[in-house]
């Protein structure tokens, strides 16, 4: 077999099980790593000088992270977080070894995402129709993934497929209808996270692209996107409960043991967050000690069900602040602004951040295989890529 067929292949294993978070997608991403580790042996490694640096960024997370395990009481948690987060450290090394000759082009990359999501969004909607009872929403339509990673998973192929359709024009309709599916995932699946994100991505598409050439086309899209959100927002019943407890927070805060909905307990783990942080900005209180900080906040605050679901911070920026204080946060940071710096495939790049980085606003996706492998792979992908002439 052609060594590059093959480095293809590890890609393909990748997608596939990530989409549809079978049991064995661990496995998927350790035989990727296999496949990988043949590979450099047969075709040798990229000289460190030709190292794009901006990889280096997601080993320094994993640094510290190894850092806050030093004064971390909880051993056994902190030791579990290393071992989630571990891809942090892998991945960027096994992309940084490959050398330029030897990388799949990357718009064959993102093409096969975006195929791959259009036949995985089909049979997810399939997949309801077999469902007993009434058309599953939320996390009986995304099952065996949370709502938030499916949503992530297709709000980034929504942008490839749009780069796609901006530059090559090749395969017209099938990047049209992959969207068209993502969308439809993105209202089922009923993810607050990811029509946000969504949102966000086409509003800075649209000033990127469209904006400078007709500002009234521009204006329109969004001013009809408004709309549509709109309508969300008013006739879905969770996106209607996130804007009312939202705007009603003090009424969250002021009888925090009533509250049962998501939008009012993440509004609570945050606030038991920043109650953490105040004692320890700089540099928190370890990977191992976040759950059981919290839990001593919850308990003390009468945060009932925050304490029984052991809630976590819902927050990647607020998490890694608990953990890791304002050293770690800094580090997360520059993740996010490496993509929006990040020379090759600059508007891929700087569209993944914003999907990112309002993400993580939301959730902690870190603390996650289905969060850690995905962010870590596509920032890696992206970053150590062969800069594609037609691709910005």
């Amino acid at each position: 077999m052609n060594l590059k067929n093959l480095n293809l292949i590890s890609f393909l294993i990748y997608f596939i099980f990530m989409f549809f978070g079978l049991p064995y997608s661990v496995q998927a991403i350790g035989l990727f790593f296999l496949i990988q580790t043949f590979l450099l042996i047969k075709q040798g490694i990229n000289p460190l000088r030709k190292i794009n640096k901006l990889l280096i960024i997601p080993i320094l997370f994993y640094a510290i992270h190894i850092i806050s395990l030093i004064y971390s009481e909880n051993i056994a948690e902190a030791n579990f977080d290393l071992q989630v987060k571990f891809s942090f450290l892998a991945l960027p090394i096994i992309f940084a070894l490959k050398k330029e000759e030897d990388k799949t082009d990357f718009f064959k990359l993102i093409k096969s995402y975006t195929i791959i999501a259009l036949i995985a969004g089909i049979a997810y909607i399939i997949k309801g129709y077999f469902h007993a009872g009434s058309y599953p929403h939320y996390m009986v339509f995304s099952h065996p993934l949370h709502p938030s990673y499916l949503a992530l998973y297709f709000t980034v192929n929504i942008a490839f497929a749009a780069i796609i359709l901006l530059k090559k024009k090749e395969f017209l309709w099938v990047q049209i209808i992959s969207i068209l599916i993502s969308f439809s995932i993105l209202y089922i699946a009923e993810s607050k996270a990811g029509l946000i994100a969504t949102f966000a991505i086409i509003v800075f598409f649209l000033y990127k692209v469209i904006f400078h050439k007709n500002k009234k086309l521009s204006i329109s899209i969004i001013f009809l996107f408004t709309i549509i959100a709109g309508c969300i927002i008013i006739f879905v019943p969770r996106f209607k409960t996130l804007i009312t407890t939202t705007f009603n927070f003090e009424k969250v805060y002021a009888h925090p043991e009533k509250v049962v909905e998501s939008t009012g307990l993440r509004l609570l783990a945050w606030k038991a967050s920043l109650d953490i942080i105040r004692e320890n900005p700089i540099i928190g209180v370890g990977a191992g000690d976040i759950k059981d900080e919290l839990a001593i906040i919850y308990t003390k605050k009468n945060y009932k069900k925050p304490l029984e679901l052991k809630m976590n911070c819902h927050n990647q920026y607020l998490e890694t602040l608990v953990g890791q204080g304002i050293i770690g946060l800094t580090v997360l940071l520059l993740l996010i602004i490496a993509l929006f710096v990040n020379k090759n495939h600059k508007l891929i790049s700087q569209l993944f951040a914003i999907i990112i980085g309002t993400n993580i606003l939301f959730e902690s996706m870190f603390n996650v295989q289905a969060g850690v492998v995905f962010f870590v792979f596509i920032y890696s992908m992206i970053i150590s890529s062969k800069k594609h002439i037609l691709i910005p």
